[in-house]
């Protein structure tokens, strides 16, 4: 028996021998051998003397798989073997077009575009689209892309613009012939007719610039083998075995390519009339067997691509087209633990009567095939977000320090959507847990690359402040953040760019020598390389900025984050590498640039090409869509609440008429259907242990509920999904302290003195709290805050004056003189602006100044400090005024300058009562009133006298901020607390 059978199992066997000319179709589940079982089957062909290499066809999906595929093969297969046909649909298409592209009229030197191009097309020619209906009201950059994700659906079902085109103008047909017809079949027949035509536009632009974008590549050579039959048989003679895998992810054009291929170019009578000129279809019930042996590998639970264009029924339509499909299921994996393969099998019958194994009669229930010893499946359930990460992080920590063989690579958290991992990432950092996040997208936003796109924008507008921000934060130039916000307190403060205030640098008195000399080299090496992009290439111009920043050198460390970065700068690297091959004519930096920043225009935020099974060992974060392939022994899943997972569905913004599409319409939930494969996929990675947490409150206004998969696979009962219920609560992760990374802390002392300012600060916006409570840089001020300095000043100094002379009340001038003297003109945008609040100020004046002509007050304290205890803190503050009534019992009164409020917010009414707390330990009355007084309108709102009990619980309350505080100033926890508030944007992250 050949070397190439031993260790298959009795299906494995049967599929990689199979000889006979009929299809088979192999249903191969999760971790049962798939790829084992194509590349054996190739080697095997060749060393029986089969076929050669060049008369095998195996088609995959992603260029990875192919190389995978194609490298296994090598191994396999006899040496000296070449000229393999192991590739992707496109890549495959590609070279057939290159071929004979001439031969249907298309140029042999036809460019590919990506989305990314299509987008750039488009945008520069859209004045050539003549819309109406869809006629965007702004900018139009968001339209293009519905637009051309429109017309990649249409030639995913081989819908022509000619077909398009015809069924509009049969909608109009109708319209005319009907003697009464109605409005919306009259608009609906108008925006019909208009897709068609910009259909027709956008693949014309195409042709004109000898361009063909991914679809274009399947749809001309299925036209190509439709209209020259001659070209098609050389490759039908050619091509003896053809494999698909992952044939559940193939669309409708992909599997009519392959029907072509395998000889059965007669189909079955299709919904819709096609007249496409690359429509192969021609109408019989039944076709003949195929010329060429043909194996399709597939798994309907694992079919997870339906957004772009899969379609699980081409198994279904496989077993209908073709005669005598031999069948084989495999089920013996060698992946997971039983445990975790009932899990998933029981929880995938939801997705029942559409499943294969109903609608085929088949078993697909896996039998485990490891030696491993038994595993575990737990959910993590959690009161909040926090809690819940932090648990995950505990767990995983707790899983490597008792299993001494694991290693990080045995470690995965998969996630729903990227925006997932902001919020995991922290814990991960704050445990010194070494990790990878592994996105297919964001290239641009990694900070490694952020910084350097930062630095090519300077290079042309030295004026772009924040991008200059970004350089002067360069670990090649170490300048302290202290000092960078001192050079951007200077350059607000005087009405300069950032830039202007570096070359001022040395009239900056609190810029240290070290920090005006690294300001002095920037400027250097702007000035350097501004000049030699005058004279150099993009591509040598990156190579002499990369060496003169000294990122060479932080690439050459041996750590995590420089290997990731090694990568990513590579990429970056060829992108540009790429533009010059693309851009013969002008290889500049400034062109580069240019064709980046429409790029990023049209969304693209940059392709990331990620390898597992290189780099570093590290715990892996990644989606479930990128984890397809992969297994993992520990594997967690976070937030599997309602919303997140299932997602909700989304429509496409523009739909394809349903008289044109050609495949078969899925029954039921499509969209749950495809969320439910998800999960499966997700729980088909993990090996032996498997983790789902979810928690209860996320931040939002109501609970969240577990998700209903959780339900579905019987690990949450289904009256906890019904009734679960939470409220706001923050816990900060306890790690120990030698877990901590060890990296230079700006943080140092833990204070015992808060502020309620501080503390409501805090409360509202951590890193108002960070930057202005704790770190106390001089930040960049704001007109709001000038102004309301400058009333509080001017009504202290006039309110004591007439606590001086309470029997004498100085004249309304006196007021205004104050106000002119105290009146702040800094941080205001502009003069008009500074004259807008300066006239509101003196309308405030009047009516202070009319309220004190009437009521006369008794004032007892102006601006009144206060010092209280709170177990090991102190709180301090200061009241504006406090009066005494008539039986010198007090009155609180604080000023604001905004309108008054028609909802009482939490922190103002904690602030009086505050205050009430700090008089009863300074002032022998009581208070007996507390009001804010807004000046703007006029309105004094009064809040009622806080009972002991409420004094008691507003000291709690504090205390449980200052703890959250302290534990932020430890672990440096700031950033996330910021963003489980939802303050996703705020001045001081500029900061």
């Amino acid at each position: 028996m050949s070397k190439l059978l031993e260790g298959l199992n009795p299906e494995q066997l049967k599929a990689v021998t199979h000889k006979s000319q009929n299809p088979l179709l192999i249903i191969a589940g999760a971790g049962t051998g798939k790829t084992t079982v194509i590349t054996r089957r190739i080697a095997y062909l060749i060393e029986q003397n089969l076929a050669q290499p060049d008369e095998i066809l195996a088609l995959t999906f992603t260029e990875k798989a192919a190389g995978e595929m194609e490298e296994r093969v090598d191994q396999l297969a006899p040496l000296g073997m070449t000229d393999f046909w192991i590739s992707t649909f496109h890549s495959f298409c590609q070279r057939i077009l290159e071929r004979h592209g001439l031969d249907i009229g298309l140029s042999h030197n036809f460019k590919l575009l990506d989305d990314i191009k299509q987008w750039i097309l488009i945008h520069k020619n859209f004045e050539q689209f003549q819309l109406d209906y869809y006629k965007p009201l702004g900018s139009p950059n968001r339209f293009i892309s519905a637009l051309l994700d429109h017309f990649s659906k249409c030639k995913d079902e081989l819908i022509s613009p000619k077909e398009y085109l015809n069924y509009a103008e049969s909608l109009n047909q109708k319209i005319t012939k009907s003697k009464n017809p109605d409005e919306d079949q009259i608009t609906e027949a108008q925006r019909i007719t208009e897709i068609a035509k910009a259909y027709q536009t956008y693949q014309q632009l195409l042709l004109d610039n000898e361009y063909l974008d991914f679809a274009d590549l399947i749809n001309y050579c299925i036209d190509l083998f439709s209209r020259r039959p001659n070209i098609l048989k050389q490759y039908q003679k050619q091509f003896k075995y053809i494999l698909v895998d992952e044939f559940q992810d193939t669309n409708y054009a992909q599997y009519e390519l392959i029907k072509l291929l395998a000889g059965n170019s007669i189909n079955k009578k299709t919904k819709g009339n096609s007249n496409s000129s690359i429509s192969a279809q021609k109408n019989q019930k039944k076709s003949t067997k195929p010329l060429n042996s043909l194996v399709v590998v597939g798994d309907d639970d694992q079919s997870i691509y339906k957004f772009r264009g899969a379609s699980v029924s081409n198994i279904l339509k496989l077993k209908e087209e073709f005669t005598k499909v031999t069948q084989i299921t495999l089920i013996q994996n060698y992946r997971s633990s039983q445990e975790v393969l009932d899990l998933a099998y029981n929880f995938i019958q939801a997705n029942n009567p559409d499943r294969l194994e109903t609608k085929l009669g088949i078993n697909k229930r896996l039998i485990a095939n490891l030696n491993e010893t038994q595993g575990e499946v737990k959910v993590l359930e959690a009161n909040d977000l926090s809690g819940e990460l932090t648990m995950v992080t505990k767990k995983i920590l707790e899983l490597k320090k008792s299993h001494k063989e694991a290693s990080w690579n045995d470690f995965a958290i998969l996630i729903r959507a990227n925006s997932a991992a902001e919020e995991m990432i922290p814990k991960l950092d704050a445990a010194n847990i070494p990790y990878t996040f592994v996105a297919h997208r964001g290239l641009f936003k990694k900070p490694m690359i952020s910084n350097l796109i930062n630095y090519l924008q300077l290079l042309d507008q030295y004026h772009e402040s924040q991008a200059l921000y970004q350089v002067l934060n360069f670990k090649h130039f170490a300048i302290e953040p202290e000092q960078i916000a001192v050079l951007s307190h200077y350059a607000k403060k005087k009405t300069l760019s950032l830039y202007q205030a570096l070359l001022n640098a040395d009239q900056i008195p609190d810029l240290t020598k070290s920090t005006q000399t690294q300001l002095n080299k920037i400027d250097q090496l702007i000035q350097l390389h501004s000049q030699q992009k005058n004279q150099k290439t993009a591509v040598e111009m990156f190579i002499a900025i990369i060496n003169d920043l000294g990122i060479i050198e932080e690439l050459k460390v041996d750590t995590i984050e420089a290997a990731e970065n090694r990568e990513l700068v590579d990429q970056f690297f060829k992108k540009i590498e790429k533009f010059e091959e693309d851009s013969p004519s002008d290889k500049s930096l400034n062109a580069f640039m240019q064709h980046l920043n429409l790029e990023i225009i049209a969304g693209n935020s940059g392709e990331i090409k990620f390898d597992p099974n290189i780099g570093p060992e590290s715990l892996k974060l990644m989606t479930i869509h990128s984890a397809k392939g992969l297994e993992f022994k520990y594997t967690f899943m976070i937030n599997m609440v309602d919303q997140r997972f299932p997602t909700r569905a989304k429509s496409d913004p523009i739909s394809i008429p349903e008289p044109l599409i050609k495949d078969i319409l899925p029954e039921g939930n499509a969209h749950l259907q495809e969320e439910r494969r998800l999960f499966y996929v997700a729980l088909t990675r993990a090996k032996t242990n498997l983790y789902l947490s979810w928690s209860k409150d996320y931040g939002g206004s109501r609970p969240k509920k577990p998700s209903l998969f959780l339900d579905e696979t019987k690990l949450v009962p289904s009256e906890k999904v019904n009734t679960a219920t939470g409220k706001v609560v923050f816990t900060t992760p306890t790690v120990k302290k030698e877990n901590q990374k060890t990296k230079k802390q700006i943080y140092k002392n833990i204070p015992s003195v808060f502020s309620f300012s501080s503390i409501s600060a805090f409360r509202t916006c951590p890193l108002s709290y960070k930057y202005e409570h704790y770190l106390k840089l001089p930040l960049p001020g704001a007109p709001s805050l000038s102004f309301g300095v400058s009333i509080h000043n001017t009504f202290q100094k006039f309110a004591q004056s007439f606590l001086d002379t309470p029997d004498l009340l100085p004249d309304f001038q006196v007021l205004q003189d104050i106000y002119e003297t105290e009146f702040i003109d800094e941080w205001y945008n502009d003069k008009q602006e500074k004259t807008k609040y300066y006239q509101e100020g003196i309308k405030m004046l009047k009516t202070v100044y009319d309220d004190f002509t009437i009521n006369k007050p008794q004032i007892k304290y102006i601006e009144q400090k206060f010092s209280l205890k709170l177990k090991d803190y102190t709180i301090t503050g200061r009241i504006d005024r406090v009066d005494n009534d008539q039986n010198q019992n007090l009155i609180v009164v604080d000023y604001k300058t905004g309108k008054s409020k028609k909802t009482k917010n939490k922190q103002d009414v904690d602030q009086l009562k505050l205050y009430q707390w700090a008089l009863s330990e300074l002032a022998e009355h009581p208070v007996s009133q507390m009001y804010y007084w807004y000046l703007l309108d006029n309105q004094k709102q009064e809040e009622k006298i806080a009972s002991p009990e409420q004094i008691e619980q507003l000291q709690l309350s504090i205390l449980e901020t200052i703890d959250e505080i302290v534990e932020c100033i430890k672990y440096d926890l700031f950033e996330e607390k910021h963003q489980k508030l939802g303050q996703h944007f705020c001045r001081y992250q500029m900061v």
